[in-house]
């Protein structure tokens, strides 16, 4: 049984990601409060893109909406991440916004996943600027 490759290569892209969920995101020094990443990603927003990016490069359809498509969920996703960097603390530790703590609570794991997550973005971007170049031309 011969695999397709493109339909199996999207998924180890978003599987280090899926990966770093695993480790701690999120803490304050003293390790008394930590927020893991499958407890960030554990969110409505986040669980339909993963699933959209899923399912759409599953389907087959057109290569260059597959790629849009898979860009727009992993940016949202990304743009998900990095918002809740930020405000993840509010309602458990501080009760406000603090910028200062929020960078000091970032953690390794987190760093991993938005890397894991950038990457494919911007190598997606750049497929679709190369396509998008190809058929102007």
């Amino acid at each position: 049984m011969k695999i397709n490759k493109e339909i199996i290569k999207p998924f180890f892209i978003i599987i280090p990601h899926i990966l770093s969920t695993r480790m701690i995101w999120f803490g304050d020094k003293y390790h008394v409060m930590m927020a893991y990443g499958y407890e960030i990603l554990n969110n409505p927003l986040s669980l339909i893109c993963i699933t959209m990016y899923t399912i759409i490069n599953l389907l087959q359809i057109n290569k260059i909406k597959k790629e849009i498509f898979s860009l727009f969920s992993l940016t949202v996703l990304f743009m998900y991440e990095i918002i809740e960097c930020f405000v993840w603390y509010i309602y458990t530790i501080t009760g406000k916004f603090d910028f200062r703590f929020a960078v000091d609570s970032i953690r390794i794991g987190y760093v991993i996943g938005v890397i894991t997550l950038l990457l494919p973005i911007i190598l997606r971007y750049k497929k679709i600027k190369e396509n998008y170049n190809k058929t102007k031309s």
